[in-house]
């Protein structure tokens, strides 16, 4: 309704600037995309799309491509998209009043481009104060906020029979002079342990001793 009604209470500006902008910016040089179309499929002999709408992004190299022959982390986006710049415009309220939820956004979504959307979010969350909470075992998304002063990493445990959770952050106090040293945030936060050396020689000597030790298991 926002690309075809005649309504000026229905800006087009919205999904063909706004959200366009914000697609093209989250793609990069994965994808430049030129416009958002809808399409009536009034084909007869299409059984399966007869009489429905569908819509189309247009990009220079490709023309107009319909969603249904795009990737799954394509259609990721642009829903996370709508829940940020769409919905609170038709639903009449402030940004700002918003809590946004999103499961596992890295699901389809090459690091890249996942790193690019977290930085979207971030920024949207920052400049529109509203709050957004993300539920992810990806180790991008650990090693993005957890250098980040507008994010907090909470850890979500659960016994068999409740679960709880509890806020990470004070694993994360030297972080930077970690990530100074080549060490990613998420390989300290996700190993079952950690053995300290002073330099890459250490390293050899010890994993050969474990080889030795193990009997190469």
């Amino acid at each position: 309704r926002l690309i075809v009604s005649s309504s000026p209470i229905l800006p087009r500006e919205l999904v063909q600037n706004d959200l366009l902008n914000a697609l093209t910016q989250i793609f990069s040089t994965d994808g430049h995309f030129t416009e958002i179309q809808i399409k009536h499929h009034d084909d007869p002999s299409s059984l399966r799309n007869n009489g429905l709408w569908e819509i189309y992004l247009g990009e220079n190299s490709k023309g107009l491509v319909p969603l249904s022959r795009s990737g799954s982390g394509l259609k990721t986006v642009i829903l996370a998209l709508l829940s940020l710049l769409v919905i609170p415009y038709t639903e009449g309220q402030e940004r700002r009043n918003y809590v946004f939820a999103f499961e596992e956004l890295e699901n389809n979504l090459h690091p890249a481009l996942l790193r690019r959307l977290f930085a979207y979010l971030q920024n949207y969350a920052v400049n529109e104060g509203s709050t957004v909470f993300l539920t992810t075992h990806s180790s991008v998304a650990l090693d993005f906020f957890s250098v980040s002063s507008h994010a907090q990493i909470i850890h979500v445990s659960h016994d068999g029979a409740s679960a709880s959770a509890k806020p990470v952050s004070a694993h994360f106090d030297h972080l930077g002079v970690i990530s100074e040293l080549g060490v990613k945030p998420s390989d300290l936060l996700q190993a079952n342990g950690i053995i300290w050396v002073e330099g890459p020689s250490d390293c050899i000597y010890l994993n050969k001793w474990i080889d030795l030790f193990s009997n190469g298991e």
